[in-house]
This record gives structure tokens, C-alpha cells and sequence, in this order.
């Protein structure tokens, strides 16, 4: 049985492309994160924030509990925004994203 080898390049493509098709692109791009960071987790972890809380202070937290928890992000949505935080988010990042009028914002 003869094996044909595949670049890196060309199987990275091939998996985003795989992520898109099935979860969209949002989903796409956490995967391709995982993949350049090297986690070691790939759970990510859906969680909410009461109201009043400043975008500031969720993705404070979000980092927080994903260092913590070990776990690849922490995804919410917040005023119409979709973030996924990663435990070595960029926060000033995050909210020059949001205020850019970006709707999904991986960090």
C-alpha cells in the first residue's frame, strides 16, 4: 500500500476547510487558533454574564476562568456579539474588535 504524504500547508487548509463546512466559519478560525497556540485542550466552555457587566470586565473574567479551567476558550455572546476568549487573549484586542462592529471576535 503506497501512502501519499501531505504538506502541512496543505492539510491545515484542508481541516479549515473541513471546520468551515461544518460548523461555520466562527468555528473555523477557533480551530485554526488551537491549532497555531498548540493547546493541549480543545474544550471550549459556553457560559453567560448577568446584566451590567461592562464588556471590560467579561472578557477579564472569560480569560481568567479559561487559564484557570485549562480549557481552549470561554465563548459568550454580548450585545449581539459572539466572542470566543482563549486564556491568552488580547482584551484591548477584543474590544477594538467590538467597537469596530465586528460580530464574531476570536481572541
Amino acid at each position: 500500500m503506497r501512502w501519499k504524504t501531505i504538506d502541512a500547508q496543505n492539510a491545515e487548509h484542508r481541516s479549515t476547510t473541513f471546520m468551515q463546512k461544518t460548523f461555520g466559519s466562527v468555528h473555523a478560525v477557533m480551530w485554526k487558533t488551537l491549532r497555531r497556540r498548540k493547546q493541549m485542550s480543545k474544550m471550549s466552555i459556553k457560559v453567560s454574564f448577568t446584566v451590567g457587566v461592562s464588556l471590560r470586565e467579561a472578557l477579564t473574567e472569560a480569560r481568567e476562568k479559561a487559564e484557570k479551567l485549562g480549557v481552549a476558550f470561554i465563548e459568550f455572546s454580548f450585545n449581539g456579539a459572539f466572542f470566543a476568549v482563549s486564556p491568552q487573549a488580547d482584551i484591548e484586542r477584543g474590544i477594538e474588535e467590538f467597537e469596530k462592529g465586528m460580530k464574531a471576535i476570536v481572541i
